[in-house]
């Protein structure tokens, strides 16, 4: 059956889409982080947790080989931070990091001060913004600095103002609090609407088929 295909299709296109990421950061610099295929490693990646969730038979093996490159990952991630050096493969190893998180949080495999932690109400509620947080992250840098640098030439503020605006904490506090409302205006006028329209949609399991264990 095509579902067999799955995991090749993913691993496919993780690697596709990491090669097509080096290629393009050399043409575009930091703007091939945002082409479309680019981050289709990403979504990848967690498409094979999706998939193997659902596949005892495999699960163990997949859960062995998470846990290999997991450490892996984090070894590469604290060795490119501590000797500033570029990994070109930097974007499948945070992703490899956040599957391993997100394993662990779905299993419920944590402690309980960890436990409170997740839990948390304001955590909860930054969770149903995470959609917008991820999409106006990359943006709202350019547009804080457009902002500031338009109210500047026009005269609105002086140049002392906009060098308080440019200081690295203060603009990265007004940063995320431009990110957050992005987020929160997204979530109440766009995916709340779209998030309704799951009522009509039913998912139903086959019925040889059960969810993996946690092991």
């Amino acid at each position: 059956t095509p579902k067999k295909y799955y995991p090749h299709i993913m691993i496919g296109l993780t690697f596709l889409s990491s090669i097509s990421l080096i290629i393009t950061k050399g043409l575009y610099g930091s703007y091939a982080l945002i082409l479309p295929f680019n981050c289709v490693n990403a979504f990848a990646i967690g498409g094979l947790l999706a998939y193997y969730k659902y596949d005892p038979s495999h699960y163990r093996l997949f859960n062995k080989i998470l846990n290999f490159l997991f450490i892996l990952a984090i070894i590469l991630f604290l060795f490119s931070k501590l000797q500033d050096v570029y990994i070109p493969f930097l974007r499948v190893v945070n992703c490899l990091i956040s599957v391993k998180i997100i394993q662990i949080i779905i299993e419920g495999k944590y402690g309980k001060l960890a436990g409170k932690f997740i839990n948390n109400v304001l955590l909860i509620h930054l969770g149903k913004l995470t959609y917008g947080l991820y999409l106006f992250h990359y943006i709202v840098p350019t547009l804080y600095q457009g902002i500031v640098n338009k109210a500047y030439n026009n005269g609105i503020i002086s140049i002392s103002i906009r060098t308080t605006l440019n200081h690295y904490y203060i603009s990265y506090v007004l940063m995320l609090i431009i990110l957050y409302l992005l987020s929160l205006g997204s979530f109440h006028l766009f995916e709340k609407r779209f998030l309704r329209l799951k009522k009509h949609f039913e998912y139903n399991r086959p019925e040889k088929e059960t969810v993996a264990k946690t092991i």
